[in-house]
């Protein structure tokens, strides 16, 4: 199935696919329970205004993070959307914040330009557990 997946990507997204797909295989999800510490912030990316909410395990690392804009219909909301269910989805089967956030596309001065990379980057400086 990888082979498939990868098949249809750039060369240059290869490598973080591979890297992402070596640190989840065969790990259990590790669930969340039911009250837990969550925050709410307000970020900039892209000329929109995102509303994030990020929760945390208990151990103070990321666990889930969701994404909203008022701007409805479009494209970049539903894809980053998508890209934050796939975020917490690879936190709670195990990647670690830190290995997803160096995964994570940055500009040529080293700073996070998606939606989700700016807002793991904010929740783990929130968290302290860096």
């Amino acid at each position: 199935m990888l082979a498939t997946v990868t098949e249809n990507i750039g060369a240059h997204m290869r490598p973080r696919i591979l890297r992402a797909w070596d640190v989840l295989r065969g790990k259990p999800r590790r669930l969340l329970r039911n009250r837990r510490t969550s925050i709410n912030t307000t970020i900039e990316c892209q000329g929109f205004e995102w509303m994030i909410t990020v929760s945390y395990f208990d151990n103070g690392n990321v666990a889930e993070i969701f994404a909203s804009t008022a701007k409805t219909g479009e494209l970049l909301r539903d894809l980053t959307n998508d890209a934050a269910i796939a975020t917490s989805l690879a936190l709670q089967f195990g990647c670690t914040q830190e290995t997803l956030l160096s995964a994570l596309t940055r500009n040529s001065r080293g700073e996070a330009v998606s939606p989700i990379a700016i807002a793991l980057e904010r929740a783990i400086k929130i968290s302290g557990a860096a």
